[in-house]
């Protein structure tokens, strides 16, 4: 029989459903933290109800809870508010900076991979010549099956080995581009984007995906995890901005000297594994992918000419993963 619908239309149709299953757009009447947020007693989601025009925030305890208070949406963004302002760079120097570090950053990191490919594809390319020659002396019984086959697992162990590091090489490459997008993206429209009051919900809601991995609320205090790209700027960009503070007051005994400093620990070069950004950094990151020492970090600062670093340098240093 004719069909009723021609088969272009569809998929039209078909493919217009799929989006709107897999990727939901949350209306502007919906509380921007609806799911992102674990009561921090009893793991439960905070549930969101509206009253009065406002939205409001409480655990539902289904598992026994003591938490029975709650919090308005918006004295939660307060409590979010300060965190825009310590990635935000102070004015347009110091976000240029950012912007040609990444890039330097991003022709480093491209190096490193064009170099690690090669390597790893004229490896790959002699693995697969001693298989073709093993079988092709197999076929002409110049070896016994027994050798045949325990050099064929000797070198398929070692190909599968190549074809991983490849593998984690284009991902790690991935990763770190995605991180780099990200820490400018945070640093540049992370508070005049959720701060505009033409933002959408959904807007707001991606915009916290890229700052926090996830929330808890316990006593209306919140604990949060950053994502990599968020916690690189947090750490990193009040010292930043406090480094070029010191040298437009004159504080430094030389401009070019100290910004290689920061620029040094901000974004180190390669090494034999590299990781994303964010995962790389420790307390600082001068010679080598992590230092732990503060000492060590403020030795380096003023070796490299900055004076007053030690005001740059957190008393109480929050404990970073050296290594993964």
């Amino acid at each position: 029989h004719e069909p009723i619908i021609t088969e272009e239309l569809f998929d039209k149709v078909h493919s217009k459903i799929t989006r709107q299953i897999n990727a939901p757009r949350y209306s502007k009447h919906l509380p921007v933290f609806k799911g992102k947020i674990k009561c921090g007693e009893c793991g439960g989601t905070i549930t969101w109800a509206k009253q009065k025009g406002h939205w409001y925030g409480y655990c539902s305890r289904y598992k026994p809870c003591s938490q029975k208070k709650y919090i308005r949406q918006e004295d939660l963004e307060e409590l979010i508010f300060p965190l825009f302002d310590k990635i935000s760079p102070k004015n347009e120097r110091v976000l240029k900076w950012l912007e040609n570090s990444l890039k330097d950053s991003h022709v480093d990191q491209r190096e490193y991979k064009e170099k690690q490919m090669k390597s790893n594809n004229e490896e790959l390319k002699k693995i697969e010549q001693r298989l073709e020659a093993i079988y092709e002396d197999k076929i002409d019984k110049n070896i016994t099956l027994e050798f045949y086959n325990k050099k064929f697992e000797e070198y398929s162990a070692i190909q599968e080995s190549v074809e991983k590091k490849i593998k984690k090489l284009n991902d790690n490459t991935v990763d770190l581009y995605r991180q780099g997008v990200a820490i400018h993206d945070l640093a540049f429209n992370a508070k005049k984007d959720y701060l505009n009051s033409k933002t959408s919900v959904e807007k707001k809601r991606d915009i916290l995906s890229e700052i926090f991995l996830n929330f808890q609320l316990k006593d209306l205090k919140l604990a949060t995890k950053y994502t990599p790209a968020f916690e690189f700027l947090i750490k990193w960009m009040p010292l930043l901005n406090n480094t070029f503070e010191l040298h437009e007051k004159g504080l430094t005994k030389g401009k070019t000297a100290s910004v290689k400093a920061v620029r040094s620990v901000l974004l180190g070069g390669w090494d034999s594994n590299p990781r994303p950004i964010g995962y790389t950094l420790s307390l600082a990151f001068a010679k080598a992918w992590t230092i732990s020492s503060p000492v060590q970090v403020l030795d380096y600062f003023e070796s490299m000419g900055v004076q007053g670093a030690s005001n740059l340098i957190p008393s109480n240093p929050t404990p970073r993963r050296d290594s993964l």
